[in-house]
């Protein structure tokens, strides 16, 4: 540090205010706001080592923290007198403090001042104060407020008053730093690892245990010896592992068998479902009882409704231990259904809606956009089976688009249908132009495969074919065959 500071208090008052008729003329807002020595503590109880304390103000109520105790949030007033902000709280009671405790204080015009006066008249305490807004730069650490040195601008205290290099928390080996936070195990006072292997030198209270100093008597993981580890929930107390007070170990953990449903007054002891244990008995919440193993409400349970095994109808509810249908709906067949938007059940149970429709306050109806034909929801806009209106049905390979049908892009109308000019054998080329057997059209064409040739009305492989063998009206004589084009 570049100069000796001092520390920020340990009492704070936190307030926000309460609204009022002037509240839009108040200047002040409140802050964090800093004892001077000669008036810390604000309240002291006999024997206690003397803090610095600390008044935090802000718009919504107060709080008093002193001597690690303090007194409940409690409301607080703001009022603008002239150039002076009064601020006016009060405690009807404090944990160790008897009697009320009330704070009287005014901010001075620039907001950064308060001056004021805490009596505790059971105490006979009447302490007058002063206290400035704490902000980085006063030369008081706040650590309670953030801060973790002062003054700001130097080489270890940055313009925040957060601390630079060892202590900030990060590991900079540009710095030679080595490890963080110092006086850490392993860590020293400058932040260079420090490695004692087999034993350490602990200060007084502390034993090594490898190369770290624990202290026995309370180290969850060396419990009264080295690596001696308590369970997950236990504690060490002098050196021993315990469970809280009031638990024992069941199952390898620390339970309330006075509470716990599944270790009930004794370990395993588990209780019914939905029961719970009180006083190590397992016993139904009031107003459920047993059934079928497990506790329930028989005024609310639907499979338990009034007795044991009573089972409301699907839909409904149990209520006062007798089942019926909830408000809106109505008792249709084995369950309760709402008429108004039951699709099998629309307006009165029984009436069914067709496919495609949907049951809308109690009535069929089909989609926006469809309309019912043929006993069915529709999009005439899109349906070959009814473009444009209900029958009205597209030829074969037509589509329907926006109610006119079409034929799809690259095919044309032929004989009621719409073909691909360029590929069908029945339309090759043009409509009603039909290929010879053994053709096929391609591009427009008929045309043979591969080998073949056009012979009469025929698609023929001279080289096999025994009545064009070689060429066409060549007919090989009855023993012989037509190979490579030539009967033999």
């Amino acid at each position: 540090m570049a100069s000796p500071v001092r520390a920020a208090c340990a009492l704070a008052l936190i307030v926000a205010g309460v609204p009022l008729a002037s509240e839009a003329r108040v200047r002040c807002t409140g802050g964090r706001y800093l004892v001077q020595r000669s008036a810390s503590p604000i309240i002291a109880a006999s024997g206690v080592e003397l803090v610095h304390d600390a008044l935090v103000v802000g718009p919504g109520d107060a709080q008093l923290l002193s001597l690690g105790d303090g007194c409940p949030a409690t409301a607080v007033r703001f009022t603008q007198k002239k150039t002076l902000t009064l601020v006016r709280a009060r405690w009807i009671g404090c944990p160790g403090i008897a009697g009320r405790v009330r704070l009287r204080a005014r901010l001075d015009r620039s907001c950064e001042r308060m001056k004021g006066v805490v009596v505790a008249r059971r105490l006979n305490i009447r302490k007058p104060f002063t206290a400035t807004l704490s902000r980085c730069g006063d030369n008081i650490v706040d650590t309670t407020g953030g801060e973790q040195c002062e003054p700001p601008g130097t080489a270890t205290c940055d313009a925040s008053c957060l601390t630079i290099g060892c202590g900030d928390g990060v590991v900079d080996p540009n710095a030679g730093e080595q490890c963080e936070p110092p006086l850490s195990t392993g860590c020293d006072v400058n932040c260079h690892s420090v490695s004692c292997g087999t034993q350490c030198d602990c200060s007084a209270g502390q034993v090594s245990c490898g190369s770290a100093c624990v202290d026995l008597q309370t180290d969850t993981s060396n419990c009264g010896a080295c690596r001696k580890t308590c369970l997950a929930d236990q504690q060490c107390m002098l050196g021993h592992c315990a469970c809280p007070a009031g638990q024992r170990i069941c199952a390898g953990q620390c339970v309330d068998r006075q509470t716990d449903p599944t270790n009930c007054g004794s370990c395993g002891n588990v209780c019914l479902p939905g029961a719970i244990c009180v006083s190590g008995n397992c016993a139904c919440p009031i107003g459920e009882r047993v059934c079928a193993g497990a506790c329930v409400d028989r005024q609310s349970d639907p499979q338990n409704c009034g007795n044991c095994g009573r089972v409301c109808l699907p839909g409904a509810v149990c209520s006062r231990g007798s089942c019926g249908c909830p408000q809106g709906t109505k008792l249709c067949g084995t369950g309760c259904v709402d008429t108004q938007s039951d699709f099998n059940n629309c307006g009165q149970c029984g009436s069914v809606c067709l496919s495609g429709e949907f049951c809308s306050a109690g009535r069929c109806v089909c989609a926006d956009g469809n309309r019912l034909c043929g006993g069915a929801c529709v999009d005439p806009g899109s349906d070959p089976g009814n473009c444009g209106g209900c029958g009205k049905v597209c030829q074969p390979g037509a589509v329907c688009s926006v109610g006119n049908c079409k034929c799809p892009p690259g095919t044309d109308s032929c004989a009621g249908a719409c073909v691909d000019k360029r590929s069908d054998a029945n339309n090759c080329g043009g409509c009603g132009k039909v290929c010879l057997a053994g053709e096929s059209c391609s591009g427009g064409r008929c045309i043979c495969a591969d080998g073949k040739a056009i012979c009469g009305n025929a698609c023929v492989d001279k080289q096999t074919d025994p009545g064009n063998c070689g060429s066409c009206g060549t007919v090989c004589p009855l023993d012989k065959s037509c190979t490579s084009g030539r009967c033999r």
